[in-house]
């Protein structure tokens, strides 16, 4: 499926979220924008299939293992990928890098021990439905992160080991920084904790 801009007078509606993504970064308030992400659902937790999510029933895992699932293709854009993105994951890892995106969602990159990465994402609540049904976990686990960091714009490179719990979710490739290689990632984060 192509996104095509719509127009007004000739002139292309693209503009409109990167100014206000970049008029939000320069004056330091985050906007929400859901706008050609085909997934924006799922990532929120306000698609139809939340509450198949299993909160009750963690599975441990680690980097380089989920970095092998396959993905199906097409990734479905409004529902979840069964099991996997109904299964709630708990990752051991060594958190090497972070920082705030324009939406405001902290943007974690985790290091397995064979040096293998992945993403894991805690969003922003302000863009997350009140009725999504992670919306509570995805707060606390922003406040244990804020508790630990000052987080900015700017990449940081703590280093330091992590226990991640989240959903495990097939993001579509838009030029992130050390992914998977199928792009799974851990989106939302609903646990953080620093051993």
């Amino acid at each position: 499926m192509s996104y095509v801009p719509k127009t007004i007078t000739g002139k292309a509606l693209v503009l409109i979220p990167v100014v206000l993504v970049t008029v939000g970064v320069v004056f330091g308030f985050t906007t929400c924008w859901a706008w050609g992400n085909p997934r924006w659902s799922v990532k929120t937790g306000t698609d139809v299939d939340a509450g198949l999510v299993d909160l009750e029933h963690p599975v441990k895992s680690d980097v380089l293992t989920l970095g092998r699932l396959k993905p199906p293709d097409p990734i479905p854009h409004k529902h979840r990928v069964r099991p996997v993105e109904t299964t709630v994951y708990v990752v051991s890892a060594t958190l090497v890098q972070f920082k705030r995106e324009p939406d405001g969602d902290y943007h974690l990159v985790l290091e397995g021990d064979d040096g293998s990465t992945m993403i894991a994402e805690i969003p922003n609540p302000r863009c997350v439905g009140r009725s999504c049904p992670f919306r509570d976990r995805i707060i606390d686990a922003r406040r244990a992160f804020d508790a630990r960091f000052q987080v900015t714009t700017s990449w940081q490179h703590p280093n330091v080991p992590v226990v991640v719990t989240g959903i495990g979710f097939f993001d579509l490739p838009h030029g992130q920084i050390r992914p998977a290689p199928n792009y799974i990632e851990l989106h939302p984060v609903l646990g953080i904790e620093f051993p």
